[in-house]
């Protein structure tokens, strides 16, 4: 599960959570498909390590006799990272009621960068660039309501600026767009940003977090330029709704046993993320809240499902 707003947007309904070729008592979202993620890039990046840390956790259950497959593989299989985003008239899981949550896997915060040889130092510059010259400056997305599009539409609202927003059709498209000198600024995850940040292809101006992220200790925060502006993505893993609590149980002891290994924390901090688990009722707490926030930014802003 990562984040975004709202209900799911991961082309899952109810019929394909509640599908399984194994008849187990472990029933995890049979498909672990993040390519209508806003933020697909960054998390599968971040999730370079995830296969290792799977790798490491034994099946929650042994799967029944009408089965040909090992457990292990069913296990995998029905895995799940879903999508919280703006949700689509038409997707029919709600991920509080249809989703077990398990963990969180990682977290890490967005970076507005700009190429290297653009004329704003600094969030201050651009902030005031984009008040002189109001729908002038733009910035890319990987489509409306996405993290990306709401965390820009977070900014305008809060710094009082009109910077206009160019969906894309998710892919490498907003970082290739930015790199081609097309579009103004980029607001992305540092999964993503950071490698191109690292080279100097990107100057970063500010992070989202609340604090100085170790990644890139030099950059600001976007909140020491505008005050209380906080945005933070994430990886979590879910199984379907109804899921048995012991079950649910057991596969968070082996998810903190996974994160526990040294290689795996070092591949998510390397991409710049911050590993860590949570319990089952702090990863649903943490999701109820992160939906309220977005939820308000966009009736703010006025955007409508798709």
């Amino acid at each position: 599960m990562t984040n975004d707003e709202g209900s799911t947007n991961a082309q899952m309904t109810k019929r394909q959570l509640g599908r399984s070729r194994h008849h187990s008592d472990l029933v995890i979202p049979s498909s672990l498909d993040i390519r209508h993620s806003p933020c697909a890039k960054g998390p599968i990046a971040s999730a370079a390590g995830l296969a290792e840390l799977l790798s490491q956790i034994e099946p929650v259950e042994r799967v029944a006799v009408d089965t040909e497959a090992d457990s292990l593989h069913c296990y995998r299989e029905k895995l799940c990272l879903l999508q919280i985003s703006v949700p689509e008239k038409d997707v029919l899981v709600d991920p509080l009621a249809d989703v077990a949550m398990v963990s969180l896997l990682t977290s890490y915060p967005f970076v507005i960068s700009v190429r290297a040889d653009s004329p704003f130092r600094s969030l201050g510059d651009l902030i005031a660039a984009a008040k002189a010259n109001p729908g002038k400056l733009n910035y890319p997305s990987s489509g409306i309501g996405t993290v990306h599009h709401l965390s820009g539409e977070l900014l305008n609202a809060m710094a009082g600026i009109d910077i206009t927003h160019v969906p894309f059709r998710g892919g490498a498209s907003p970082l290739t767009e930015v790199l081609g000198g097309r579009v103004d600024l980029l607001l992305e995850a540092m999964t993503l940003s950071i490698g191109q940040i690292q080279s100097g292809k990107l100057r970063a101006l500010a992070v989202t977090s609340r604090e100085r992220w170790k990644a890139l200790p030099g950059v600001p925060t976007v909140a020491e330029t505008v005050p209380g502006y906080e945005v933070n993505s994430f990886i979590g893993l879910g199984a379907s709704g109804g899921t048995r609590r012991e079950v649910v149980e057991r596969l968070n002891a082996e998810v903190r046993k996974a994160l526990a290994s040294p290689d795996t924390r070092q591949r998510f901090i390397d991409l710049g993320g911050e590993p860590g688990a949570s319990s089952p009722d702090e990863m649903q707490g943490f999701i109820e809240r992160e939906i309220a926030k977005w939820r308000e930014v966009i009736a703010l802003r006025r955007i409508e499902k798709q």
